[in-house]
Formats: C-alpha cells, structure tokens, sequence
C-alpha cells in the first residue's frame, strides 16, 4: 500500500520476494497473488527516496512477469472521489488537464479526469486575491522613528484575513452540506513549512480565542514553553543572572506584566533584579525562594514535574493545550537523561541545549474540538471538511550538498561551485523537484471534503515561476455565463457553489418523514458484580480488611488461574512461588484439582480469566469469568470470592453474588441454549467450592 512512495531499494525487495510466485510454475497448486496500491499522482516523498518513475517501472515489469506466467493482470484505475464535493473535483481536473500543471502529474496519454461520487451535495471553492505588503512611505530627509506605523506584511494580512472567515463561520452557524454546523474541528490549515507565516497564523487565531490544535511537530529547544523552563534552570544556578530571571518574571511561572518588570528592574543601581527581589519579599520572592530550595535536592525531572504541577493552569491558560504536550514531553527527556547520565541540573542543561528535539504530535487522536494546522506532507492520507491553502504563492527548492554524476559524488556548497559539467545534473534535480512540486499540490487540493479555500500572499521578493497559485488560476476557463467557474467580482475572489438540489421528481419516500429510532446511550458496560446492588447487600460480606489476608486471596486467585497448565509434579514448587509471605501453599488448595466433582473445572478444556460482553435486560454488560469449561452438555463457571464472612450453605450466598452469577449465566444461555450452565464460587480464604444455584 502506498506503493508510490517505495524507493528503488525497496521496490528491489518486492521484487526478491515476488520471484518465487513466477517460478515453479505448475509446482504447486495454491493461487498466489501480488497486490499493490498506489497512486502515482501522490508521490511527495523525494526526500526520502521516493521516486515516482520507480512505481511505472514496476508495474510494467510485474504485467510482463504475470502475462508470461500465464497468469492474469489488473490495472484497475481508481478515478472516483468519494471524499470531495463536485466543486472541490472541478478545481482538480481543470489543474490536472492544464499542460503546465499536469507536469510531472500525469502522462500524455493518461485519463486523470476525476469523479466525483458526491456530485449533489453542496460544496464550495473560493480562490483569494493574492495579499501585498503594504508599502512604505519613502522621506528624502531621515525622520525620527518615533511614530509607530501601521503597516502589515502580507503574511500577517492573510493569516488575519483566514482567522476572520473561519470566526465568522463559527459566529454565525455556517453549515455542512450534511446541514450540521460547523466545528472548529472540521477546519484544516496546510501550510509549505512551519515558519514565519505559521506563526502570525497561531498569533491571529490566539488574539480572536479560536480553538486551535497547535503544531503537528515541534521543535523542542525553540518552543516558547520550553524556553521558560530553560530560563527558569538558568536561574536556579545563577540567581544573579538578570536576563533569565526577567525571562521567568515575565512567563506563565510567575507571570508579571512589562510594567510590573519595568517597576521592579527601574532604578535598581549595580543589585540584581534578585536582589532587589529579596529585599521586597512578597509572593513572588517566596515561590522562587521555594524552587531555589528544591534545586539541590531534586533531580532535574522531580524539579520540572513540580514546577508544571504548580504553574499547569497558568501555561494551559496563555499558551494552550499544545505547551502542555510539549512539557510532558520535555519531561519525559529529564528522564532519558537521568537514566544514562548522573542527574545534575547543570549536566542536564548542557545535555538538551546540545542537539535540537523534534515530536510529533498525533492531531487526529479523538481529543479537543479544535482547528488543525499542519504540513501538507504530514496531511497525506487525512481529510476535513474544510481546507484553507494558504502558501500558495512559495516554493522550496533544496538540494543536497553532495550531488552524483556518473556514480561519483560531487560537494556542491553553492552555486558558485558549479561548472558547465555538472549543469546537466542540476537541470535533472531542476526537474524531479518541480514535478513533484506540482504532485504536492495536488494532495493539497484533494485533503478537501466540502469546501477549499486557495489563497496566497507576496513576499518582499517576487513570487516564483509555476507557483501553485498561478498553476491554478491559470488552469481555469475563461469566465463566460453558465459555466462552473465564474468570477464573482474582481476585488473578492473566483467561486463555485453547487447548492443542494432534488435530484429526482420521484415522491419522497415514507421513511424521510418518520422519526429515526432511538439509539442506545452510549453509557460505560455495566459489570456484573453491579447488578441490582445496593450497599448493604455487600457490607456484611466484604472482602478482607487485613491486608496480609488481601494479598493470601490475591496470590490464590493467581495461583489457580495458572496452576492447571502446569504439570502435576511441580505444583506445589510454582505455588509456592507466588505465596506471600508467612503462608504456606495449603494442601487443600492441590487437593481441589485432583476432586472428581470439579476435575473438569481445572482440566485441559478449561479456560481462565474469560472476558464475556453482551445486551441483558436492555443494558451493556460486561465481566470477566475466572475459569469456564464448555464441555458436550454444560458449560460450567467459576469466580474466585475473598470475603470475610463464608456463607454455610449456597443458600446463604450474598445476593450481590447471585445477580453475578445469574448475569453470567443469562449471557452464556445466549449463547450456548443448548447446554446446562452451571456457576460456582470458590472461597479462598477456606478453599471451598461451592455451586450457586
């Protein structure tokens, strides 16, 4: 699966493995098959090796492999979309059918028309003017800058321009073709690199309080919380170091305002802000006091965790859930760290500061309602609703520094070391990079569920060559009445819309106007041992208060679950293992396996510790048996009981036990109605058996 994105080398390894389903032929009778997917359109993956002509290669040497071998081939082309309305399935073949676009794309001769399974349900594309920096005013004469402009970066105008569309969205209960109104969840962000636009993008969102999920990957070393903790242990060192206490005075930990540091650092002569600290006292002086004092007793994670267990709610408060991911795992390296290093402070600060730490973030994982922001290349495979493309108008060409002509390796730092001899390998790299260039783009596109949303901004430098904005709009028709796209008006953007639509005269069917049945609450399994329980039916029969006699029942209960698989002979050695102490493995206990009455229960058809799930009486119950035989007429069930108090005859038997067991058998008749069920109990504490009836 993914097949497009194998390298030579491991297309190589298919290829060892699948030469054996070729030879032999005659040989053996089974029917084997090679199944491979892939689309060769989705190959984004260069820079691990990828290669895209690899995959036609392939295909064409496993077609001749499998027609030789008198064996049938398949090419079956998957060209419907069951994910992307109409719309969103326009936009794509029109980019797809433009020469210019379908570079590296498609072949020549290939039909890349898509289809769109979807074709009646709403959707929408919206194309953006692209944003411009504003310009500066130009002043012959030096002006003191002493007037703050107001002049905004493209960048910053439509990560601004994005955040207000979706609020507004949100606002006013904008819907789903499916009618329901939109989540923040159902909103995807793919940006080019996490870099400068990415963050204005957090930095609109954070000023307008959307919901947002954060980064899909982040670097540990430059993330804002991180670095506070890092200042925070650069203080704890060297309290005198101005800078890193400013940086702690200002961050979630303690959490002054710029006045309130300005205040305090003003006037202060050659003290310290330490100093100047100590000699005021008050809240903030004593919490640090309190983490100064911890220094030399914690290791550095018993340091950090307590640190984030006081300050938890103020960073989740200004930074959000993903600081939180963040710092848990900035702990979880404290703890790497102390495992192969002598845990120091010091030692682990030069430790983390030495290498840059990447994570990813698991953004699909059922969790908060949020928006979500990530790469392109980290989207393949996912979807959403709605998708806003926003870097459309960059590029990133980067090659190795070490390229190979003629199978040596040539270091090439820069441009200025390239000669008329190694044009020829440039131009192939030139190539490669902007075919898939343009593949990227179309997994861009197709990530859309319902609406799609291209948009772009200029930078300081003019936009380049075959930019993904200008392959798409100028792979559009040119506007004339009644066609798909159409120019709404010049300053706003290109649209297309499918509104909901009848798609048939016939009278609607009866079932449309009818309620829909109640669904089952989606409630926790209930367990058996709750069953029409109330307190008092278990207080006289609670299990043991001693705890010695907790750990006998636990050990027992242990002991008979693996006992029965372990050969006679060497019973009593392995029991003894698991007796705690001061007890002994009690005779009694050997002696049950070998009773005739209950030989079945502990023989080789028994099984322990048997889950069993099913609907009783309306409700989801779910329970584990602790040993169950099926043999040809009963099934027979066991459940271990610690209890104090051991009823003297069946009759006796608290009923908080009875419903268990009659739940277990309820569930068991269902599914063997042809067999006798028969439930026990067996006391640990007097090792007796005893059959509830």
């Amino acid at each position: 699966d993914e097949a497009q994105d194998s390298n030579p080398l491991q297309w190589r390894i298919v290829e060892l493995l699948a030469e054996e389903f070729f030879s032999g032929n005659g040989i053996s009778k089974k029917n084997r098959t090679l199944f491979v997917v892939g689309d060769k359109k989705q190959s984004i993956y260069g820079f691990q090796g990828a290669d895209s002509n690899a995959f036609e290669k392939m295909r064409l040497f496993f077609k001749e492999k499998i027609t030789n071998s008198g064996h049938i081939f398949e090419d079956i082309p998957l060209n419907i979309s069951f994910r992307s309305t109409q719309p969103v399935i326009d936009l794509v073949n029109h980019t797809l059918a433009h020469p210019e676009s379908a570079f590296g794309v498609v072949v020549s001769d290939e039909n890349a028309e898509h289809l769109a399974f979807r074709k009646d349900d709403g959707g929408m594309v919206e194309i953006w003017p692209v944003e411009e920096n504003d310009k500066e005013e130009k002043n012959e004469e030096w002006i003191p800058p002493l007037v703050q402009t107001n002049g905004m970066s493209g960048n910053r105008k439509l990560a601004v321009k994005i955040t207000k569309r979706i609020k507004e969205m949100l606002d006013k209960g904008e819907t789903l073709s499916n009618g329901r109104p939109i989540e923040p969840k159902d909103i995807l962000i793919l940006v080019r690199q996490r870099k400068a636009f990415l963050f204005e993008l957090i930095k609109a969102m954070k000023e307008q309080n959307l919901p947002i999920a954060g980064l899909d990957r982040v670097e540990l070393n430059t993330h804002i919380a991180v670095q506070d903790f890092i200042s925070l242990a650069r203080f704890l060192l060297l309290p005198n170091d101005d800078l890193s206490l400013a940086e702690v005075l200002r961050s979630p930990i303690i959490g002054l305002s710029d006045e309130e540091l300005y205040h305090l650092a003003y006037g202060r002569g050659e003290a310290s802000l330490w100093d100047r600290l100590r000699i005021s006292g008050g809240a903030v002086y004593e919490k640090l006091l309190s983490y100064l004092n911890l220094t030399d007793k914690e290791t550095p994670f018993g340091l950090f965790s307590f640190v984030l267990e006081k300050e938890r709610n103020s960073f989740l408060k200004r930074l959000g859930t993903e600081a939180l991911d963040t710092l848990d795992e900035f702990l979880n390296l404290t703890l790497d760290y102390e495992e192969n290093e002598t845990p120091s402070l010091q030692g682990f600060l030069h430790w983390f500061l030495e290498d840059t730490v990447t994570i990813k973030r698991d953004l699909e994982q059922d969790g908060p309602n949020q928006i979500r922001i990530m790469t392109i290349h980290a989207s393949k495979g996912l979807e959403a609703p709605i998708v806003f493309l926003p870097e459309t108008r960059q590029k990133t060409t980067k090659y190795d520094k070490i390229v190979w002509k003629n199978g040596l390796p040539l270091w090439i730092p820069n441009k200025n070391f390239r000669t008329p001899e190694t044009e020829d390998v440039f131009e192939a790299l030139y190539k490669k990079e902007e075919q898939e260039h343009r593949r990227l783009l179309y997994v861009a596109l197709t990530r859309a569920r319902d609406r799609l949303y291209v948009c772009g901004f200029n930078g300081k430098h003019k936009a380049p060559q075959n930019n993904w904005y200008d392959l798409v709009v100028g792979s559009l028709p040119t506007y004339k009445e009644g066609e798909a796209f159409f120019i709404k008006n010049t300053d706003t953007a290109f649209v297309q819309k499918n509104e909901q639509k009848q798609t048939s005269d016939e009278a609607a069917p009866d079932w449309l106007w009818q309620d829909a049945p109640e669904e089952m609450p989606k409630t926790q399994p209930l367990s058996p041992s709750k069953i029409g329980v109330l307190e008092e039916d278990v207080s006289p029969f609670s299990p043991l208060g001693n705890e010695e006699a907790l750990r006998y029942g636990t050990a027992v209960h242990k002991i008979l679950q693996i006992l029965p698989d372990i050969p006679k002979e060497r019973r009593y050695e392995t029991a003894k293992q698991y007796m705690p102490y001061p007890f002994d493995v009690p005779k009694k206990l050997l002696d049950l396996m070998e009773k005739p009455d209950f030989a079945p229960l502990f023989g080789p058809n028994s099984k322990a510790e048997v889950p069993l799930m099913g609907m009783l009486n309306g409700s989801l119950i779910s329970g584990q048996v602790d040993r169950l035989v099926i043999s040809d007429k009963e099934v027979w069930i066991i459940d271990y009981k610690t209890n104090k108090n051991v009823p003297d005859t069946a009759q006796n038997i608290p009923l908080v036990y009875k419903n268990q067991m009659n739940a277990y058998k309820a569930l068991l008749s269902s599914l063997f109605p042809d067999k006798k069920i028969r439930c026990f109990l067996l006391w640990t504490t007097t090792l007796d058996l005893m059959e509830c009836a």
